[in-house]
């Protein structure tokens, strides 16, 4: 990985060339030492490699990459491992190539459910916010259809798309989540 820290490339589009290769060998590392689940790849978060997004109850983490070629639509990956003994492999977490931004954890008929905010980034301004559900069951994250609209089947996923509309934004100000983790207010 650190080849692809060195000063060869001067910006972002330049890097992107490499953005695939690091993340199959942050990929591989994880597989071949699980046990470094509270490793905190200080250096790749620095450089923008990696970030790393923990579940309230710190029992999963997710580690989402910019796997993106170049231009200005944006392309992310995005593992997942949970806490148990010493078997951490990681998981594919499929978020259709958006962006993890942050977990919540809600208590929902006696499981725990996780909210995973994501952001997909179409181009400099299109952006379509999302919030997926998903809860733990047989070590493997398996959708939760508790989200309803007027007349529809449940559904595990809520999303929206700013159409290059409100510039600035981000997940945060589309899904308020309460303190209390009982209440989701939608922009």
């Amino acid at each position: 990985i650190r080849q692809y820290a060195q000063n060869t490339c001067s910006d972002r589009f330049e890097c992107d060339q490499y953005n695939q290769q690091i993340a199959e060998a942050i990929e591989k590392m994880l597989q071949q030492s699980p046990q470094r689940f509270d490793y905190p790849f200080t250096q790749l978060q620095q450089q923008g490699m990696l970030q790393i997004v923990s579940s309230p109850n710190q029992k999963y983490r997710f580690y989402t990459m910019d796997v993106s070629g170049g231009g200005t639509m944006r392309e992310y990956y995005t593992l997942y491992q949970f806490k148990q003994n010493q078997n951490n492999t990681p998981q594919i977490l499929d978020l259709d190539d958006s962006h993890l931004d942050r977990v919540h954890a809600v208590e929902l008929k006696g499981k725990t459910v996780y909210l995973i905010q994501s952001t997909f980034v179409g181009s400099l301004c299109d952006r379509t916010f999302i919030l997926k559900a998903f809860y733990f069951e047989q070590n493997s994250l398996k959708p939760a259809a508790i989200f309803t609209e007027e007349a529809q089947a449940k559904q595990d996923e809520l999303s929206l798309n700013n159409q290059c509309r409100w510039g600035g934004v981000d997940s945060d100000e589309i899904f308020r989540i309460s303190n209390s983790q009982k209440y989701i207010d939608i922009m």
